[in-house]
Formats: C-alpha cells, sequence, structure tokens
C-alpha cells in the first residue's frame, strides 16, 4: 500500500508543473479573447491558437533545456549574462501582468459568487466579501512557503477549470470538416467598416498563448524540481502538458 502510495505521488509530482503553467497562463485575457475569436469567426481561426501552441512549446522546451544544462533560472541568465538591470526590468514587467490578469480574475470570480449568492440569501453577498475570502486564502497558501504546495492546490482548480473546458467542447462540438477547416491559415472577410476586424483578435490571441513570462517562470518550475539533463524527456513531455489546453480555450470560447 505504502508503495503504491509513493508511486502514485511520484506521478502526481510528474504532472504539477506542467499543470502549474496551465493554470499561471489561462486567465482573463484567454477566455475573453476565445469566447470573442468563437463567436465572432467560429472555428475559422483555430490554426491561430495551433500555431501559438507549437511557438509556445518551442520556448517552453528551449527555456528548460537552459535550466536542465546550466542550472540557472531565466532571471539568473539575464543578471549574469546581459545585465543586472534585465532582470530588474523582467521582475518589473512580470509583476505587473500578473497583478492585472490576477485583479481581471478576481472580479470575475467575485461577481459569479456574488450572483450564486442570490439564490441562497436575500440580495446576495456583495462581492468586496467573496473578494476578500479568496485574497485570504491565496495568503494563506503563499504563508505555506512552499512552491510544491501552491502547485498542489492549484492543480485541484486547474483540473475543475479544464474539466469544465472539456464538457463545454463536447456539448458545442462543432463538425470535424468546420474544425479541419479552422487549421487551414486564413483570413475571415469582414465590412469595410468594421475597422481592425480579426487582425486585431488574431494579436490578443497570439499574445495570451504566447506569454513570456510562461517561459520565466518554467525555468523556476525546472530548478525547482531538481531536474538535470537525465530528465530531458520528462521535461519535453511535461512542455507538452503545459500548452495542450490553449486549443480546448477556443474550443471552449
Amino acid at each position: 500500500m505504502a508503495n503504491i502510495r509513493a508511486r502514485l505521488t511520484q506521478t502526481v509530482a510528474c504532472f504539477l508543473p506542467g499543470i502549474f503553467l496551465i493554470g499561471f497562463n489561462i486567465g482573463t485575457g484567454s477566455v475573453t479573447t476565445m469566447a470573442k475569436a468563437g463567436a465572432t469567426y467560429g472555428m475559422s481561426l483555430l490554426w491561430t491558437i495551433a500555431a501559438s501552441c507549437v511557438a509556445t512549446y518551442f520556448m517552453i522546451s528551449v527555456y528548460g533545456k537552459y535550466t536542465l544544462v546550466t542550472g540557472e533560472t531565466a532571471l539568473q541568465a539575464f543578471r549574469k549574462h546581459i545585465h543586472p538591470l534585465m532582470g530588474i526590468l523582467f521582475i518589473v514587467a512580470l509583476t505587473a501582468a500578473v497583478c492585472g490578469s490576477v485583479m481581471g480574475v478576481m472580479g470575475i470570480v467575485a461577481e459569479i459568487c456574488h450572483q450564486w449568492s442570490k439564490t441562497v440569501v436575500d440580495g446576495g453577498i456583495a462581492p468586496i466579501y467573496f473578494a476578500a475570502f479568496f485574497s485570504a486564502l491565496v495568503y494563506y497558501i503563499f504563508w505555506n512557503g512552499k512552491t510544491q504546495f501552491f502547485e498542489r492546490f492549484l492543480a485541484v482548480i486547474v483540473a475543475i477549470m479544464g474539466g469544465c473546458f472539456l464538457i463545454n467542447l463536447f456539448i458545442m462540438l462543432p463538425p470535424p470538416i468546420t474544425i479541419l477547416q479552422g487549421m487551414i491559415p486564413n483570413i475571415p472577410d469582414v465590412p469595410a467598416d468594421a475597422g481592425k476586424g480579426p487582425f486585431l483578435v488574431i494579436a490578443s490571441m497570439v499574445g495570451t498563448t504566447v506569454f513570456s513570462g510562461l517561459f520565466i517562470i518554467r525555468t523556476t518550475l525546472v530548478k525547482e524540481a531538481g531536474w538535470t539533463i537525465e530528465d530531458l524527456g520528462q521535461q519535453r513531455n511535461d512542455a507538452i502538458k503545459g500548452v495542450w489546453e490553449n486549443i480546448t480555450d477556443l474550443f471552449a470560447g
């Protein structure tokens, strides 16, 4: 029994870095952009996500390999081999991006909980209380001080989110021919007065998928996992897990 439990724990641990990246990369920008693309252009822009996932996998794999070989994270490499200010620049930019994403997600979650609470309490519970509760929960998680603990907690949340995406995928699954047609690169026709049309949506889809902060965090996770060049195969498989759900985003939208 103890051996089975140890093997199960080890197997789950192998998936944690990839699951962490999925949760880190999917935010309000991903959900709203994919929903916009799906609602406006159907499956015709699916090729954009496919290309973005290939680029994301390549970047995650390259950053991960660098850490496997050198033992340095991306921020350490920036400070050591480029300039110390470069590391500070990425920290500031990453902090601003994550703060914006967290605020957007918190606003959506608090509002959803507020609407749900109306079924239990007359008038519902104010969103500010839900925001305070979830903020306190996040502080508690960080107080435990280990990324591994945060990974395990996030794995549960991401599993629920991924399950919802997959259920929605099968409920709203378009015909296979439509999916195949969406894999052919093309720009949908739009009226002349529609402004930028699909170009802005395409740029947003690429921007939310190929996220630079994802690659920086990847090196930290690889280093904390204690992987070396001997774990190259595991690193490659984990990188695939870290990008697969971006396709599901578009179907969910």
